[in-house]
């Protein structure tokens, strides 16, 4: 913590502390890592985006995207397989074949013609809910993440760091210097324009040397050594990730003994599913479930998460009164609402990352 004199506001008895405690006390903690995966495009839009194009996980991506007609140009006949368990079958018997670049032309032109409505979204909310220290990482190739982004930024709320781990359709990166943003802007450094990120990798090639995932991947596993709080969102984990799943506990366990880090999962999977599934995430007892975002530690405590939660392991006192993410209101209200907790994070000097 900063030497700067900071207001605390006492707790109204002993073993709680109430949001206005939380509010006026922003603590100088070490960051909350958020991972995405396909369930948390789905659960913020459910019946579809903006252009009405559902949000496809891997198991029914070949289905939803349309891609049988290609697959099977390419002497694919199965059904129900992961579609990059397929991809690596095609490549495996010919890594020059044309049905290749056409599975990858018709993916990105899926994904690329997705936008965000113009209100406030779970991605949105997501972003503002942390902070400059924290860092969200994602395996989804849609743009979701990456345009709410560029709009919350453009309104003058400074973003946690964002990983895209597989690729996206709306990031590009300079080749020649380290540095990335929206698809087709200029580098900061050269004027070239940002070239396209690559989606797909046969499954036994995922080794991620490419050097725009491979510093994803750098930033993504240093805030996964120093984090006080994980969260994963809608990511299962499938076998054709054991290489990132192996990269995440390598960087979890790391050094650190993890007897206060909490760790959390939003799934719609059971509880018990879950939790067998990140166990090696999971200090002892230090593990929520939950179905809903906006029920989540991030989404009770927006801009607060690892203060509730050290609040909870570290001085064992409970945080019954919470303030979700007020999710029905638009732009300008969304943004004096947020303001207020802004505000305490500058007078405190914790709002730098």
């Amino acid at each position: 913590m900063s030497s700067k004199t900071v207001r605390r506001v006492p707790a109204p008895r002993n073993g709680e502390m109430n949001w206005e405690g939380l509010l006026k006390n922003p603590r100088d903690l070490r960051p909350h890592v958020v991972i995405l995966g396909a369930g948390a495009s789905r659960a913020a839009f459910p019946p579809g985006e903006s252009n009405g194009r559902l949000i496809p996980v891997m198991a029914d991506l070949t289905e939803v995207v349309g891609l049988k007609p290609i697959l099977e140009r390419g002497g694919f006949k199965g059904k129900g397989e992961n579609f990059e368990s397929i991809y690596s079958g095609i490549h495996s018997r010919d890594p020059s074949s044309p049905i290749l670049r056409e599975l990858e032309d018709a993916l990105t032109s899926y994904f690329a013609s997705m936008k965000l409505p113009p209100h406030p979204t779970l991605y949105d909310h997501l972003l503002m809910s942390l902070r400059p220290r924290d860092v969200v990482a994602t395996f989804n190739w849609d743009p979701f993440l990456a345009e709410a982004c560029e709009r919350v930024a453009s309104r003058g709320v400074a973003l946690p760091s964002v990983a895209f781990l597989h690729g996206n359709v709306r990031v590009g990166y300079c080749r020649d210097h380290i540095s990335k943003g929206p698809l087709g802007a200029l580098c900061p450094k050269c004027g070239k324009q940002f070239a396209p990120t690559r989606l797909l990798y046969p499954v036994a090639e995922k080794d991620y040397t490419d050097s725009f995932i491979e510093r994803e991947w750098k930033l993504l596993r240093w805030a996964m050594k120093d984090a006080f709080a994980l969260t994963i969102f809608g990511y299962g984990a499938p076998a054709t990730d054991r290489k990132a799943v192996a990269l995440m506990k390598e960087a979890w366990s790391g050094e650190r003994e993890r007897k206060f880090e909490q760790t959390e999962i939003i799934e719609k999977k059971s509880r018990e599913e879950s939790r067998e599934l990140w166990s090696p995430f999971v200090f002892s007892g230090h593990y929520d479930y939950r179905e809903n975002f906006y029920e989540s530690c991030i989404g009770w405590f927006p801009r607060r998460s690892c203060e509730a939660l050290y609040e909870r392991t570290v001085e064992a006192r409970f945080t019954p009164e919470t303030r979700p993410v007020p999710k029905e209101l638009d732009w300008p209200e969304l943004l004096g609402w947020f303001d207020k907790l802004i505000a305490e994070e500058k007078r405190a000097g914790t709002y730098a990352g």
